[in-house]
C-alpha cells in the first residue's frame, strides 16, 4: 500500500495522458494576487478613460471583470483561468504597445508616454503574470 505522499508525488494516468498535479498553492495564490493587481491597475484608470475615450473605459471594464474572473479559476484550479489570464495579459500589453506606438482610434494623446507610472505597473504585473502562467501551463501538459 502507498503512503499518502507518494500517491500525491505520484502522476495519474487517464484515458492515455499523464496529468500532473495542479499548481501549488504559492504559484497559484501568487497568480490571484497578480491577476487582482492588474484589476485594479485598469481599475485605478476606469474613470479617466471613461472620460476621455469611452469604448476604451468599457475595454478598461472588460480587462476588469475578465482578471476577476482568472482569479476566482484559478483559486479553484480551473486551467481555464491560467489560460484567460495568460491571454488577458497578453493582449493588454500589446494594446498598451499600440496605444504608445501607432496610438488607438480616437486616442493618440499617449503616443510617445512611455514614463506611465500606472502603464509601468501594468506591464510589470502583467508580464509576471504571463511568465508565472506560462510556467504553471508547461507542467501541466
Amino acid at each position: 500500500m502507498q503512503s499518502a505522499a507518494q500517491l500525491s508525488n505520484a502522476a495519474v494516468v487517464s484515458s492515455g495522458r499523464v496529468s500532473r498535479p495542479p499548481a501549488g498553492p504559492l504559484a497559484r495564490w501568487s497568480a490571484v494576487a497578480l491577476a487582482g493587481a492588474v484589476a485594479g491597475v485598469h481599475l485605478s484608470g476606469l474613470s479617466a478613460r471613461m472620460s476621455q475615450t469611452p469604448y476604451l473605459g468599457v475595454a478598461y471594464i472588460v480587462v476588469i471583470a475578465a482578471a476577476a474572473w482568472s482569479g476566482v479559476a484559478i483559486a479553484r484550479g480551473r486551467a481555464a483561468g491560467w489560460w484567460s489570464a495568460l491571454v488577458l495579459c497578453a493582449g493588454t500589453m500589446c494594446a498598451y504597445l499600440a496605444s504608445r506606438t501607432t496610438g488607438l482610434p480616437l486616442a493618440h494623446d499617449d503616443v510617445g508616454n512611455w514614463s506611465s507610472l500606472a502603464g509601468s505597473v501594468a506591464l510589470a504585473v502583467e508580464g509576471a503574470l504571463i511568465v508565472l502562467c506560462c510556467y504553471v501551463l508547461s507542467r501541466r501538459s
